[in-house]
């Protein structure tokens, strides 16, 4: 399954975080890409790094939403 795919799926299952996250790494960071294989996503879940993504998710989700 590809990125984009998981990203379909989080619209039609109203996973509004899970979009938030597909459209920050791949529009804001550019660090995947909508071909990237799902793995890729797994980084972005690591516990280590929750604090980091959950600020930087905050921060994107108030620019996008004015």
């Amino acid at each position: 399954m590809t990125v984009r795919e998981v990203y379909a799926e989080a619209i039609k299952g109203k996973h509004y975080s899970l979009k938030l996250l597909i459209e920050f790494a791949v529009y804001e960071k550019g660090v995947l890409k909508m071909t990237d294989n799902q793995e890729a996503l797994h980084k972005f879940f690591n516990p280590k790094h929750r604090d980091y993504v959950n600020k930087h998710l905050q921060e994107y989700e108030v620019r996008k939403n004015g």
